[in-house]
C-alpha cells in the first residue's frame, strides 16, 4: 500500500465518528429503540455494539503490535448484545467514549510505519490493513441506521 492510499484509508478510519453523528442527528430520538423486527437491532443497540467493537478494536490492534503473534479476543456480537442487555445501556456517554476510542487509535495508527501484527485468524501486513477491515464498520451501521429510520417511517 501507497503512502497516499495509506492516508485516504486512515482519514476515512479518523472520519468514521463524525460520520456517525452526523447520521444520528438526522433521525429523531423517538426512532432509536424501534425495532424493525425482533431479530434485528434498534438504533439504540447499533450504538452499544459500535462501541463494544470500538473497545475491541483498539485493544485488537494494540495487541497486534505489541504481542504479535499471539492470540486476540473474538467476540460474539449477537451473545454479546444479549447477555450485555443493549437496549438498555445508556446511551450517551457511550457516543463520547467511541469518539475517543476511535481518537485514540487514530493517533496510534498515524503514527506508526507499516507495522507487522497478527491475529488468531490473519496475518496484517501494515496497519493499512486494520484500516481496511475497521474503517468500514462505521459506515455498514450507518446504512443501517438509515434503513431503521426508513422502516419506522413507514410503519
Amino acid at each position: 500500500m501507497t503512502n497516499s492510499e495509506r492516508r485516504i484509508k486512515l482519514v476515512s478510519f479518523g472520519n468514521g465518528y463524525d460520520q456517525l453523528i452526523t447520521a444520528l442527528n438526522s433521525v429523531p430520538r423517538e426512532v432509536w429503540d424501534f425495532k424493525p423486527s425482533p431479530g434485528q437491532w434498534s438504533i439504540h443497540e447499533i450504538i452499544i455494539h459500535i462501541v463494544d467493537a470500538e473497545v475491541k478494536g483498539c485493544i485488537r490492534f494494540r495487541k497486534g503490535i505489541a504481542e504479535a503473534g499471539k492470540p486476540i479476543m473474538v467476540f460474539d456480537q449477537e451473545q454479546w448484545a444479549r447477555s450485555l442487555y443493549y437496549q438498555g445501556q445508556h446511551i450517551d456517554s457511550v457516543l463520547e467514549l467511541i469518539r475517543l476510542l476511535r481518537l485514540k487509535t487514530y493517533h496510534l495508527i498515524e503514527r506508526l510505519p507499516g507495522q507487522h501484527h497478527s491475529t488468531s485468524r490473519k496475518r496484517y501486513a501494515d496497519n493499512g490493513d486494520f484500516l481496511k477491515g475497521y474503517k468500514g464498520h462505521i459506515a455498514s451501521h450507518i446504512k443501517q441506521i438509515q434503513k431503521n429510520h426508513e422502516l419506522w417511517a413507514l410503519r
